[in-house]
C-alpha cells in the first residue's frame, strides 16, 4: 500500500472470462479460480447516473478497507482503542487484521441469492450464468446468512480445525459481516442449502475462498501474516468496537459520490492503491467532518469574553490530567461549568487523547440554547 502511482499511471487489464460460461464446466484455470470473485457485483443501481450500473464486489470491499486505513492512519484514538481492546497485540500486526476482516465485511454477497437480487449486474458481471435454478422465494440476508454459510468453511481457509484458530477467526467475521453495529452468532440453522445448480453454489464458495485469500495477500502478507495465524482474541467490548468501526467505514465506503462505480478494468492491487490516493486526495474523512486538524490550546482565556478572567473551576483546568480518564466537574449555574469543560476537551484533543466533543443535554430547549456556544469553540480549536 506504500507505493501508489496516480490514476493515469495505473494500468488496465481486461476482465478474466466467466468461471463458469457454461454449465458444468469445471475446467476453468488456476488463474480463473484465484479470480472467481471478479463475477460478482458488490454495488449496482439501475438509475446511477454514470455509466457503469454496478460497482465490482472486490472494489467495493477496498473501497471500506481503504476508509478503514484512512482511520488508522489520522486517528490515534482509533489505534488506541483498538490496541486497548486486543491487548497484547502491537500495531502493525492489530492493523493488518483489522483492515483484512473489514475487507471480509461483505462476504455474504458471494452467494448466488444476493446476487439474483440485480439480474442485470449478474448478467453483465458473470456472463452466461444459468439462472433458471437459483431460489428467489425468501429474502437472503447477506450479513449473518452470509455469515453461516462463510463460517461453516473457515477450517478449509486457515487450513486447520484447531478450535482456537477457527473460533478467534469466527469471532471477528461475525463482528464485521453483522452490518450497522450487529454481530453475527454461530447458527447452522442460518445456513442455505441447494439453492442453486451445484456448479453456482461451487463457485459461490471458491470465490469466497479466493477473495479471503487476496484479503490475505493485499493485507496480512505485508505484516508478515498468513492466514494460518492466530487471529487476536478479544472479549465482547473488542467485538462491538469492531462492528461500530467497520459499520461506519462502510458507510463511508458506500458513498456513490466519493467512490463511483468503476467498470472492472483495474486488478485488486491496482485498485487499492487508487483508493487509498483518492481518499487522500479528497481529504475524504475531513470533508464528512470525522477528522479534523486541532489548532494550539490557548486557554479558557481564548473562550472567554475580553472583559471576562477565569473563575472557579475555570482556574484549574489547566492542572486536569490529559490521559485517558473520567472527569466529573459539579458547581452551581453561571460558574462557567461549560467554558472549563470546553477548555478541558480542548486540551485533550490536543494531546491525541479525543478527537471529538459530544454534547449530552436533557432537552431539545438546552440543546438548542448549547448550539452556538459549541459552535464558538469549534472555529476556535
Amino acid at each position: 500500500m506504500s507505493n501508489l502511482h496516480s490514476e493515469q499511471a495505473i494500468s488496465c487489464v481486461e476482465p478474466p472470462v466467466p468461471y463458469f460460461p457454461t454449465n458444468n464446466d469445471f475446467g476453468a484455470t488456476a488463474v480463473e479460480r484465484a479470480e472467481s470473485f471478479l463475477r460478482y457485483w458488490g454495488k449496482a443501481d439501475a438509475n446511477y447516473e454514470g455509466a457503469a450500473k454496478w460497482h465490482p464486489f472486490a472494489y467495493h470491499s477496498l473501497d471500506v478497507a481503504a476508509v478503514a486505513d484512512a482511520f488508522w492512519a489520522s486517528c490515534p484514538a482509533v489505534r488506541r482503542a483498538f490496541i486497548t481492546s486486543f491487548a497484547g497485540n502491537e500495531d502493525r500486526a492489530l492493523r493488518a487484521w483489522i483492515l483484512f476482516f473489514v475487507a471480509l465485511h461483505d462476504l455474504g454477497k458471494l452467494h448466488a441469492l444476493f446476487q439474483i437480487k440485480a439480474p442485470d449486474a449478474l448478467a453483465a458481471a458473470w456472463p452466461g450464468i444459468n439462472t433458471k435454478n437459483i431460489q428467489t422465494r425468501r429474502p437472503y440476508d447477506h450479513g449473518c446468512e452470509g455469515f453461516a454459510q462463510a463460517d461453516a468453511e473457515i477450517a478449509d481457509w486457515i487450513g486447520t480445525r484447531q478450535r482456537a484458530s477457527v473460533d478467534a477467526f469466527s469471532d471477528w467475521l461475525g463482528a464485521v459481516t453483522g452490518h450497522h453495529g450487529s454481530i453475527c452468532h454461530r447458527d447452522q440453522d442460518n445456513i442455505i442449502r441447494g439453492y442453486a445448480a451445484e456448479e453456482i453454489r461451487r463457485h459461490d464458495a471458491a470465490a469466497r475462498r479466493a477473495w479471503v485469500e487476496k484479503a490475505a495477500e493485499l493485507f496480512l502478507a505485508p505484516a508478515g501474516l498468513t492466514l494460518a495465524d492466530l487471529s487476536p482474541t478479544g472479549n465482547a467490548a473488542a467485538r462491538n468496537l469492531l462492528a461500530g468501526f467497520c459499520s461506519l467505514c462502510d458507510w463511508i465506503g458506500s458513498n456513490a459520490t466519493l467512490f463511483g462505480y468503476k467498470p472492472l478494468k483495474r486488478t485488486p492491487e491496482e485498485y487499492l492503491a487508487w483508493a487509498t490516493k483518492h481518499l487522500k486526495s479528497e481529504n475524504a474523512l475531513q470533508r464528512f467532518g470525522l477528522t479534523a486538524s486541532v489548532r494550539p490550546y490557548g486557554g479558557v482565556f481564548a473562550l472567554l469574553k475580553p472583559n471576562e478572567s477565569p473563575r472557579g473551576i475555570q482556574t484549574l483546568v489547566d492542572q486536569l490530567s490529559t490521559g485517558s480518564t473520567l472527569t466529573i466537574v459539579e458547581a452551581p449555574t453561571g460558574s462557567g461549568k461549560t467554558e472549563a469543560a470546553l477548555a478541558y476537551a480542548w486540551r485533550l484533543l490536543e494531546a491525541g487523547v479525543a478527537e471529538s466533543v459530544v454534547f449530552a443535554l436533557p432537552t431539545q430547549a438546552t440543546a438548542n440554547a448549547m448550539l452556538a456556544r459549541a459552535e464558538a469553540f469549534a472555529k476556535q480549536c
